[in-house]
């Protein structure tokens, strides 16, 4: 239920933005831009510029600075990020003249495929071979048809996804779990006396989203003018924000908006939405998607036919010498020789080779990869390493296959993951499926 297009149960500022949704709180700064957003063990830390657009955030210790251009209305051109080694260039966005996203730079040029409304897309590499696919519902969610989508951090419109499953729009941020927006609409100049939705000021296309897009968190956009429209209302947000008569006839006025929006219900039945999603911490490192599920055991991505010993973290093991020790990692199945090995987060490959621990551990083809802040993690028993020691990943990309080397040889084929934090092993099950430390 509603009173004044709040979402009851949920707490609200005296601006009208979101501080309570009841899985994290927020802050705002004094523009009434999200300043922080946290809970249960996650915090999100954002600064802006002097036109409101985001120069930085701390993504719960993942600190991104951006590079915006001027000429595209604000778009982030690149990505600076600290693996612990300094800070260098991490990703960069290549826009069509009118500012739509054609191409990512990170680990290769992968190009950008979308449909109208940013609701399914496909990045391909140089070869034209698709390396990842986004399919998302008309609100935003992901849906189990995505595959390494994490390469493409611009999910839902030109929105870029955070951490906490928040989506950042240009001017505002929209919350997919609640779908509608988290600040009501700053820009008065969307309100319409004739359609009573424009007086909803947190709806997301006042409530039409299979034919409607709005890519900047200000108002709705036809599907059927958008392409045509993009370049023109970059020109004239991009005026706005610097408050320069770039195009004086647009700055004296509004800018023309095409096909008004039907009235429809503002009704969302919450008993129907479910639990919320649960937390997780960067991405399964064989399914390339969020989170862990033991069930079904020896399907890829899921917990390892427990045929000569069971795979999950502290999971009885005899040595040879008849003394009973624990399994330190979580062995994820695979299929030998041709399921892929996904970076779990972005970072520096610090180890790329064959190893065995001081322990007698045969890790077979090893790869490691320091992610900053004290955390690292361990993919072992690979096939083949398809990364470099010293090369940056970015989270969800291929670097490696699964197999069978060192100690893993007569067990069912997977992945050793392990998962390091300040020196020491954490349980990569609960990793896997919380927020990251």
């Amino acid at each position: 239920s509603y009173v004044g297009n709040r979402v009851v149960g949920l707490g609200y500022d005296g601006a009208g933005d979101l501080v309570d949704d009841g899985r994290q709180q927020y802050g705002y700064d004094a523009g009434g831009r999200q300043a922080w957003a946290q809970g249960s063990g996650y915090r999100l830390e954002q600064r802006y510029d002097g036109d409101g657009l985001r120069v930085k955030k701390n993504d719960n210790g993942d600190v991104v600075y951006y590079i915006r251009s001027s000429v595209l209305g604000g778009q982030v051109v690149a990505e600076i990020r600290n693996w612990g080694y300094g800070w260098s260039w991490s990703r960069g966005y290549v826009y069509w003249p009118g500012g739509e996203l054609l191409a990512i730079q990170a680990g290769g040029v992968k190009w950008v495929h979308r449909d109208p409304v940013v609701k399914s897309q496909r990045l391909t590499d140089e070869a034209g071979s698709v390396v990842a696919v986004v399919e998302l519902d008309p609100w935003g969610g992901e849906t189990d048809r995505s595959v390494n989508q994490r390469q493409q951090p611009y999910l839902y419109t030109t929105y870029e996804r955070d951490g906490d499953g928040v989506d950042q729009a240009l001017m505002r941020s929209y919350h997919g779990w609640w779908t509608r927006f988290n600040e009501p609409d700053p820009w008065e100049g969307s309100y319409d006396l004739t359609d009573p939705q424009s007086f909803n000021r947190y709806a997301y296309v006042r409530n039409d989203p299979v034919n409607y897009v709005d890519p900047d968190g200000l108002f709705a956009l036809n599907r059927e003018y958008f392409e045509a429209m993009e370049a023109l209302w970059e020109l004239w947000l991009f005026g706005m924000q610097m408050n320069q008569r770039l195009l004086p006839p647009l700055v004296d006025g509004a800018p023309f908006i095409p096909a008004e929006i039907g009235s429809l219900q503002n009704l969302i039945d919450v008993s129907r939405l479910g639990d919320p999603p649960r937390p997780h911490c960067g991405v399964n490192p064989v399914t390339g998607q969020p989170g862990f599920n033991r069930e079904p055991i020896g399907q890829p991505g899921h917990l390892r036919d427990p045929r000569g010993g069971e795979g999950q973290w502290q999971a009885r093991r005899a040595s040879r010498n008849g003394r009973v020790r624990r399994h330190l990692g979580l062995d994820i199945a695979g299929e030998e020789n041709v399921s892929p090995i996904y970076a779990n987060r972005s970072g520096r490959v610090i180890y790329s080779g064959m190893r065995t621990d001081p322990a007698g551990r045969a890790y077979g083809n090893l790869i490691i990869i320091d992610h900053g802040d004290g955390v690292q993690t361990r993919y072992a028993h690979n096939a083949r390493n398809l990364v470099r020691e010293g090369e940056d990943v970015t989270q969800g990309q291929q670097i490696g296959v699964v197999g069978a080397t060192g100690n893993a040889r007569g067990l069912p084929s997977h992945v050793h993951f392990e998962v390091w934090v300040n020196g020491e092993r954490r349980d990569p099950e609960r990793y896997l499926n919380s927020f990251c430390p």
